[in-house]
């Protein structure tokens, strides 16, 4: 009976042994994986966003688009509908779907006025940018327009007859990119009314250097100050 428990009890050292061994290579694997993985993210993480990231991996069915990653797949939509297509269908990268950009582009509010959808998109876009990329001048423009009376069917209001429409724009000092940010029609500028601007610029995280100002349309006493 001794000789038989001994017995028994080696063959289960054997076994922990064997077992412990196991589990150290499988340790020794999974950390491997677990570094493969971080590789991985990294790479993946500079050519797709955090969501589309965990779309592929949790394999999510529905998800909350931000504005910038709406933004940028109708910007890729734009170069070439099909490319947008095929890589969405056939290379499987998670991008919304047609209904859902049209659906999003129609709720955008653009009525005259700073365009603070826009401004949230541009703090978006270089909320990871330095600060050197940031810094931007404004542009403003004014052009003559038919005068006629245009309607409104998304916000059920007229507009019209105008004269003219003034449009800013930033344009950045360091980095080629530019950006209306505000339109309006018949407007009487004033400091007031360009404060107002250049502070919603500001706070969407740039900074604005300048004021580029077209003189043949406006009177341009009230920027001395």
């Amino acid at each position: 009976m001794k000789n038989q428990l001994e017995t028994l009890v080696k063959e289960l050292n054997q076994q922990i042994v064997s077992l412990e061994r196991e589990n150290s290579r499988l340790h020794k694997e999974l950390d491997a994986c677990n570094e493969n993985l971080t590789i991985y993210k990294t790479v993946i993480n500079k050519i797709l966003t955090p969501l589309q990231t965990r779309i592929m991996v949790e394999g999510m069915k529905r998800a909350n688009w931000t504005e910038v990653e709406m933004a940028k797949a109708i910007l890729l939509k734009k170069v070439s509908s099909k490319a947008y297509d095929l890589v969405r269908t056939q290379w499987n990268i998670p991008l919304p779907c047609d209904s859902l950009i049209r659906k999003w582009c129609s709720e955008i509010d653009f009525q005259p006025g700073i365009l603070h959808s826009i401004l949230r998109l541009l703090k978006e876009k270089f909320v990871d940018s330095s600060t050197m990329y940031r810094q931007c001048v404004m542009g403003l423009d004014e052009m003559s327009i038919e005068s006629e009376i245009a309607y409104d069917q998304k916000h059920d209001v007229i507009l019209g007859p105008f004269k003219k429409m003034m449009v800013v724009c930033v344009r950045g000092l360091f980095k080629a990119w530019k950006q209306p940010i505000y339109f309006g029609f018949d407007i009487k500028m004033t400091k007031e009314w360009l404060f107002d601007i250049i502070r919603a610029v500001e706070n969407s995280g740039l900074s604005v250097h300048g004021i580029a100002i077209c003189a043949k349309f406006f009177n341009i006493n009230f920027i001395l100050f």
